[in-house]
């Protein structure tokens, strides 16, 4: 298994609440300011490989003869994380 960086994205998310303030001189409305908070947030993307295989060994698996390949697979996915740092353990290969 192996993790590396991929990209870092950026994007806004407006607070769904609006702050309307009202200035009136005589009862009248004579100016308004609306206002709503606007968050950035960053998120960072990682591209994680997997291999596994599956053997069975008969005795202590010294020779060739004594393993039997069962099955293996191999595969790539996309994680998104909110800080820099690699969602997976690192695995020596």
């Amino acid at each position: 298994e192996k993790c590396d960086f991929d990209r870092t994205e950026k994007r806004d998310v407006e607070s769904p609440t609006k702050h309307v303030t009202e200035a009136s001189l005589g009862g009248i409305v004579q100016a308004s300011l609306t206002s709503k908070v606007v968050t950035t947030i960053e998120e960072f993307f990682w591209k994680c490989n997997f291999s596994y295989e599956i053997v069975a060994i008969r005795g202590v698996g010294q020779e060739p003869a004594d393993r039997l390949w069962l099955t293996s697979r191999s595969g790539c996915v996309e994680l998104k994380t909110s800080s820099k740092v690699c969602p997976r353990a690192l695995v020596p290969e």
